[in-house]
């Protein structure tokens, strides 16, 4: 079983890809009446990438997949729940590096009309906080880089994706005055 950490079932890439369709085939924007800023920023795609890649070896090869960890949860109020850091982010599963190096909460739950509940949520840090973790841009590109090795190292994404994402964050603005 692997969690992705912070992730949602539908996230913002997925809308941005799904926009255009929906809007041709409904004829109208996509409800986002949701409590919290909707879509997680976490790139789900890039696990998911890695997950039929390990199927194809383990069918192929049979080599069985790496294991991860679960999410941290704990009882609360009678429903399991996540535990989070500081800034509310899920602890444990798969850390991507968007997770792992945070500029925002970013959560698998919203509530709201529609399909809040699939959506997730992302609601960026502040400028103050962005600067209190990461005082430079190089600072936050060598935390990044270095989850993204840790990423590939455990097989939760393929190469081909850490490369995606070492380009993108070369262009990040955090850090930058």
């Amino acid at each position: 079983t692997w969690e992705v950490a912070g992730s949602s079932h539908v996230d913002q890439y997925f809308l941005d890809t799904l926009e255009e369709l929906w809007d041709r085939d409904v004829g109208a924007p996509l409800p986002l009446d949701c409590e919290q800023p909707p879509m997680s920023r976490i790139p789900f795609r890039y696990v998911l990438n890695a997950a039929i890649e390990h199927l194809r070896t383990w069918v192929d090869e049979g080599i069985s997949p790496p294991s991860a960890p679960p999410i941290q949860t704990k009882m609360s109020e009678g429903e399991v729940r996540a535990i989070r850091d500081d800034h509310g982010n899920a602890l444990g599963g798969i850390q991507l590096p968007d997770h792992a190096v945070p500029i925002a909460l970013n959560s698998g739950r919203n509530a709201g009309g529609g399909f809040c509940t699939l959506f997730g949520s992302h609601e960026s840090f502040s400028p103050t906080t962005l600067r209190r973790l990461y005082p430079t841009r190089e600072a936050y590109v060598e935390a990044f880089a270095k989850a993204v090795k840790k990423s590939l190292d455990g097989g939760f994404i393929l190469q081909s994706d850490a490369d995606i994402m070492l380009r993108e964050v070369a262009s990040a603005s955090v850090g930058r005055r």
